[in-house]
């Protein structure tokens, strides 16, 4: 059972276009390279990526959506895959699974390269330890806003377990951004769900506005363990575990809805003549 279902997801997902990936990997890339770090106030390469507001959780969840952009589109080849699969309840599941592992996978290479890119380029220090400077920001809290780790975090996580904690939360939201654009997707048989959630999310990350310290419904808010401490307590990460609870089985139930009225085996409106 467990053979064939990873059989399932790995046809699923060597269907993306090597040109798709190559993009997609090309995107946060290039803000590396043209952007880099905003505030590099120290050597330690975790620390400076943690307190960065937008390399990781504006340019790779751009990226993903790129790379997942084919995902819940009929093509002309699938209908022979989608009878081996026997239901749709199948296919959606399928589905789901190639989509939390595209973009698990996605989120952890481009940390690796954003890692070693920073190392070579700029000699930053891969070490799991914060630095004096950071200690005396965080400490000052009022002055750094919510740009440093809280002092909360300092003292309770090291630099790499912060910024696992950091991506585990990117992940639940570009996980909630890849099944959004996969249901806009099989709805209107196009990829035209990427593009929607791309601008919504750009539009979000950089013009949405907040009150400091308190919580929001934002997915870009709850999409980031840094700005949920900034109140120097776990409260608000508490509140966003049951977020994402909600948020993800809702919209799972709304995609497999959708998965069990769309038309699984028609072209789409791209490959129509």
């Amino acid at each position: 059972m467990f053979k064939r279902q990873f059989t399932m997801i790995y046809n699923t997902i060597i269907r993306i276009p090597s040109w798709i990936i190559i993009v997609s990997f090309l995107i946060p890339v290039y803000f590396m390279y043209s952007r880099g770090i905003s505030f590099s106030f120290s050597d330690n390469f975790w620390e400076n990526l943690y307190c960065d507001g937008y390399l990781l959780r504006l340019w790779v969840p751009t990226a993903l959506l790129v790379l997942l952009s084919g995902f819940g589109v009929s093509k002309e080849d699938d209908a022979v895959r989608f009878l081996r699969m026997k239901n749709r309840k199948t296919v959606a599941r399928t589905n789901l699974f190639s989509a939390l592992f595209v973009t698990v996978l996605f989120v952890v290479l481009i940390t690796i390269i954003y890692a070693l890119f920073f190392r070579i380029s700029q000699g930053f220090s891969l070490a799991d330890d914060w630095s004096g400077q950071l200690v005396k920001y965080g400490e000052l809290n009022e002055i750094g806003g919510n740009t440093f780790p809280a002092p909360f975090v300092i003292s309770s996580f090291s630099p790499i377990g912060a910024m696992a904690v950091e991506l585990l939360f990117l992940i639940f939201y570009c996980f909630f951004l890849a099944i959004l654009s996969m249901t806009i997707n099989a709805v209107f048989k196009q990829s035209v769900g990427s593009i929607i959630c791309i601008f919504v999310e750009m539009a979000v990350a950089l013009f949405g506005r907040r009150t400091y310290q308190e919580y929001s419904l934002y997915p870009f808010y709850n999409g980031s363990f840094r700005l949920l401490t900034e109140n120097n307590n776990l409260e608000f990460v508490n509140y966003s575990i049951i977020y994402w609870i909600i948020l993800l089985s809702a919209i799972i139930v709304l995609y497999h809805i959708v998965m069990r009225k769309v038309d699984l085996i028609s072209l789409s409106r791209e490959n129509q003549v």
